[in-house]
């Protein structure tokens, strides 16, 4: 009976053991291996905003995120693995972000209710960089730094020629209303992580909306997210698309199939 006894403590033991390994997995940590909260600041792979006025307030980020770590979901997150930054894009007075869906290479997807797209923008030359700013410019601040976020002209000046020989810049832009108290950060780039419906073989950048402790609720804003990527890869999805939707040589073969996601983690 003894024996048996022994037996049953143990066998609940290891099971108290494997539930707690497996609610840990889905704890978000930062870059400095400390567990965050759902509801904590984690970090970023790109230059974050500050909510105050002042540079001790760097904690206090726009996308959620403090300088240091990097809030992700922490399985399989892999946008270490490629350039992005984060640029300040408010709406200018009169404007609305709507404008953007026009022009967008995923304006397909963005009517879809049951996934939450991002207007997304894919410039493989830098003529295509320049004519988006020139697009956009009565839309957008794109020459304005705000809250410790670079400008997008300034972050983008650097890519010349050369880049554009081989790879693209994937442009991802994110609107928060006023109200909302949720940072974005880019968690996932390539195939799509969450398995969202109707994105199938596109080349996906998952961004996730999570709760802040120190939200900027004072005003809209907007951020484009700009994702460095070589042709290769973009080719290597858009063909699987293509071929999945029955599309292999018709429309446009270099910008179809790429979408920005919003992975909203308040629910």
């Amino acid at each position: 009976m003894r024996r048996k006894n022994a037996f049953s403590i143990a066998s609940l033991v290891l099971a108290f053991a494997m539930l707690f390994s497996s609610c840990s997995k889905s704890t978000v940590h930062g870059s400095d291996g400390a567990a965050k909260g759902s509801g904590g600041n984690g970090g970023s792979n790109d230059l974050d905003g500050i909510s105050g006025t002042d540079a001790s307030d760097a904690d206090s980020v726009a996308d959620g995120s403090t300088a240091e770590g990097e809030h992700t979901d922490a399985a399989g997150s892999n946008a270490d693995d490629y350039e992005v930054v984060k640029t300040w894009a408010g709406l200018k007075e009169g404007a609305s972000f709507q404008t953007l869906y026009e022009g967008a290479c995923n304006r397909g997807f963005l009517s879809f209710s049951v996934v939450w797209c991002a207007p997304t923008f894919r410039l493989d030359t830098k003529k295509e960089l320049d004519g988006f700013i020139s697009n956009y410019q009565e839309v957008l601040q794109l020459d304005t730094e705000k809250h410790g976020l670079p400008a997008f002209s300034e972050a983008t000046e650097k890519f010349d020629d050369e880049f554009f020989s081989n790879n693209s810049l994937v442009v991802v832009y994110v609107h928060v209303d006023k109200n909302d108290t949720c940072g974005y950060t880019v968690d996932h780039i390539g195939k799509d992580k969450y398995d969202q419906p109707n994105v199938g073989n596109c080349w996906v950048v998952d961004i996730l909306r999570s709760p802040m402790d120190n939200p900027v609720e004072e005003e809209e804003m907007g951020f484009l997210f700009v994702i460095s990527v070589s042709d290769d890869e973009l080719k290597s999805y858009i063909d699987m698309y293509h071929e999945s939707k029955g599309l292999i040589g018709t429309g446009d073969s270099g910008k179809d199939g790429i979408t920005g996601i919003i992975i909203d983690r308040t629910k």
